[in-house]
């Protein structure tokens, strides 16, 4: 075979080659899409491909709490990136430029996927997603999980929902709703601490019960009601404390009083009723007694009106036993200055643990 020279190429073929002729053999575009404007007087390699522009996916919702890392964008060098790139701007990329190993696959919209030079792996897109697994999903993450979702959220569960972790933080901006079929098991090794910024009901149909191992306190700003249709009863071992500090009232169709040692003391009252009987070991009176009848022996005045007797009458001394008067001095005394006395009691005085709990009232009702 001899050697090709221009002479042997007659006209027409000539100007086949040198693209004088818009024949169906030649390399130009028909459809005047190609070359770009953009590429105009350059060369038709792919401007990614050379490192003049660069393919990357668009972020369609961002927010600051949840952070992107977006590392630093190096360009890519000729001849290590491959590129392909259709009409409508779809992309694939397979970069080998050093620092910059990726891997680009982009929809003319800005979605895709990318594959970065660390190995990780970022997913955008402009719509839905939708991922159907016929079978199992398993998901393992060695650091950190942040999700954001801007919209509602809705999980079904068929099966347990089973949750384990080392802490369990819940922040609701406004209402939260739990709707518990069957039972409900609460176990607490620590602490429970509660904080209700407004008030709180509780409903329970049938009866309640809660043991206290240790002490329990009850502390009631505004007031305290403590209401039952049927029976209440109280019992300890050791002493039961009662005071108020305006008005005690007890009222019952039938009530007893007993102890081993019991004093009822006033400043003023009245003690007794038409029906009442009245036993002890003496009396001390500082006005008048009146009675139809008396038993006994009496002495004093008594004795000077005994008429129409055959005998003097005899008088048995019984010492009337040494009572302390309980006058309103001294009743008053012991309200005020002694243990068993009433008890003065604040709770949050100035309303400062309130105002902690709930600053809104110091804020311009923000809370």
């Amino acid at each position: 075979m001899g050697i090709i020279t221009m002479n042997d190429f007659d006209q027409e073929e000539l100007n086949n080659l040198e693209g004088v002729n818009t024949g169906s053999n030649l390399s130009q575009d028909d459809t005047g899409v190609y070359p770009k404007s953009s590429y105009f007087y350059n060369t038709n390699i792919n401007k990614a491909a050379l490192g003049l522009e660069r393919n990357d996916l668009d972020f369609f919702e961002l927010s600051g709490s949840v952070s992107v890392s977006i590392d630093n964008k190096i360009p890519s060098s000729y001849g290590y990136n491959q590129v392909q790139q259709t009409i409508t701007g779809h992309s694939i990329e397979m970069d080998d430029t050093p620092g910059n190993e990726r891997i680009l696959i982009k929809h003319n919209t800005g979605a895709g996927i990318e594959l970065k030079p660390d190995g990780s792996c970022i997913i955008s897109t402009k719509q839905d997603k939708v991922e159907v697994i016929g079978g199992s999903l398993k998901i393992i993450v060695a650091g950190d999980v942040d999700i954001e979702y801007q919209g509602n959220v809705n999980m079904s569960v068929a099966g347990s929902f089973n949750l384990d972790c080392l802490e369990y933080n819940l922040t609701t901006g406004q209402n939260k709703t739990e709707t518990v079929g069957g039972k409900e098991t609460s176990n607490v090794k620590d602490g429970y601490l509660k904080t209700v910024v407004g008030h709180s009901s509780e409903y329970i149909t049938e009866g309640s019960v809660e043991t206290v191992l240790g002490t329990k306190t009850t502390f009631a700003k505004a007031g305290y009601q403590l209401n039952s249709e049927n029976g209440i009863s109280v019992a300890s071992n050791d002493d039961i404390f009662m005071t108020a500090g305006d008005v005690m009232n007890f009222a019952a169709d039938n009530t007893t009083v007993s102890a081993n040692n019991m004093t009822v003391m006033g400043g003023t009252g009245t003690i007794g009723g038409s029906g009442m009987l009245f036993s002890g070991a003496g009396a001390v009176f500082e006005a008048g007694v009146t009675a139809p009848t008396f038993h006994g022996d009496l002495n004093g005045s008594a004795r000077k009106g005994w008429t129409g007797a055959t005998s003097t009458p005899t008088n048995t001394n019984t010492p009337t036993p040494d009572i302390t008067k309980p006058t309103a001095a001294n009743v008053l005394t012991y309200l005020t200055k002694t243990a068993g006395g009433i008890r003065k009691i604040l709770i949050d005085k100035g309303d400062y643990i309130k105002k902690f709990i709930d600053p809104r009232e110091d804020n311009g009702g923000l809370s």
